[in-house]
């Protein structure tokens, strides 16, 4: 499965921030730890990924919300106006959580890759996600 978000391409694979490993895996793959360096790799790859697009589905949400909000200015519906703010307010606040926690899985999925000598993929910043997912 292949994910394109602005300038990135990523394929499935992910882990957590505590599978980080700063050594060099033999490319042996009947290696155990290589096995499990990149079955971890693979799930971290997934998490951002699905990340990546929770942050697409918020940022378009938040999209709607905002002409909602707007409409009930222009109307001077007060009532409307206090729970779409809410509503935004909340929208914006879980989109920066989802905003840390793909980032954190982007250093992941770099550390992993260079720890198993992958060097296909480039490496992935916060900055990134970020920009790629509000481009759409």
């Amino acid at each position: 499965m292949s994910l394109e978000l602005g300038i990135l391409n990523w394929d499935s694979a992910t882990s957590t921030k505590a599978d980080k490993t700063h050594h060099v895996i033999d490319d042996d793959e009947d290696h155990p730890a290589y096995a499990e360096t990149l079955e971890r790799l693979h799930t971290a790859q997934d998490k951002l990924i699905q990340a990546c697009k929770q942050l697409m589905l918020i940022d378009s949400k938040i999209r709607e919300l905002e002409c909602r909000y707007q409409r009930a200015v222009a109307r001077g519906n007060n009532t409307y106006r206090y729970n779409l703010r809410l509503k935004i307010s909340t929208l914006s606040g879980i989109k920066t959580m989802f905003y840390e926690y793909a980032g954190n899985m982007a250093e992941v999925v770099n550390c992993l890759q260079s720890s198993i000598g992958d060097s296909s993929d480039s490496d992935i910043s916060s900055e990134d996600i970020f920009e790629s997912a509000e481009e759409d």
